[in-house]
């Protein structure tokens, strides 16, 4: 994946935005596939609550529509979308609390 942040309003959000390439066959066929995202933290009462909504765009075509179908059908697309996030989630507040803790000692 190759992308960028649009917008990043600390410390509550970040939107960003990239094309993922999916390579399909042994890399014979390759799809390139734009896909964003919103990462946002929420104070509560109980401390923060950190969330990340992904979105994926699979193209307007008949490969976009087959691959779209494999990845929802198959391949179970949106559980893995969310266990990937929640991988994301763990990483990104691992490298919070540690550049807190960093900054504390500093």
């Amino acid at each position: 994946m190759r992308g960028h942040f649009l917008h990043v309003e600390r410390p509550r959000n970040a939107s960003w935005t990239g094309v993922a390439e999916y390579r399909l066959l042994g890399g014979f066929v390759k799809l390139r596939v734009p896909q964003s995202g919103i990462v946002k933290l929420e104070r509560r009462e109980d401390g923060v609550m950190m969330s990340h909504d992904m979105f994926v765009d699979f193209p307007d075509s008949w490969l976009g529509k087959l691959v779209g179908w494999y990845f929802e059908k198959v391949r179970d697309g949106e559980k893995r979308l969310y266990e990937h996030g929640q991988k994301e989630l763990v990483y990104f507040k691992t490298e919070i609390e540690r550049l807190s803790e960093a900054r504390r000692i500093a």
